[in-house]
């Protein structure tokens, strides 16, 4: 006995996220055969080097992308300091001025919310190398179609100078 089968996870989708069809209207398939469409992404990642306790009164701790290239997660790998450092993290404050209110939050407050991430230093194994230490991915919102994550800014927790590494999807 025969049975039909068919795989939906496997159908390709446009640049609004859509099901693709052929002229007939039939769906159109994904050529990564096994892959969900959904998890096929392309990457936009980008780094700082220059991330550090004081608040340069400028973009240079902010990294940023272009609504068209639809970032929808991203998780940071944060280098540099000492074991138990920190780097502050906020997602898309309009300019520099939002981001800094966001980012030099009191650490000690009852009685609103922290807009920041908080994602911790690598940790120095035995011989003193940086293990790699990646935050959770951090998905955005997939109700809103037509927004993405447009602006990251940092804080460092110390004084001296930390490296970030952002992979966005």
């Amino acid at each position: 006995m025969g049975m039909n089968v068919y795989v939906d996870s496997i159908r390709s989708r446009d640049a609004n996220g859509d099901y693709v069809t052929d002229s007939s209207g039939k769906p159109g398939l994904n050529t990564i055969l096994g892959e969900n469409a959904d998890d096929v992404k392309e990457r936009h990642n980008r780094s700082n080097n220059v991330i550090t306790a004081t608040w340069p009164g400028n973009d240079t701790f902010s990294v940023s992308w272009t609504q068209a290239e639809n970032v929808r997660r991203y998780r940071i790998l944060v280098t540099g300091g000492a074991d138990g450092d920190h780097v502050r993290v906020v997602e898309d404050a309009v300019n520099e001025a939002q981001a800094e209110s966001w980012l030099t939050e009191n650490l000690n407050n009852t009685s609103a919310d922290n807009e920041y991430l908080t994602v911790y230093t690598s940790t120095p194994d035995a011989n003193g190398t940086f293990i790699p230490h990646w935050s959770e991915w951090q998905e955005l919102s997939k109700a809103t179609t037509d927004l993405s994550l447009s602006r990251l800014d940092f804080l460092a927790s110390a004084a001296s100078t930390f490296a970030i590494t952002i992979e966005a999807e």
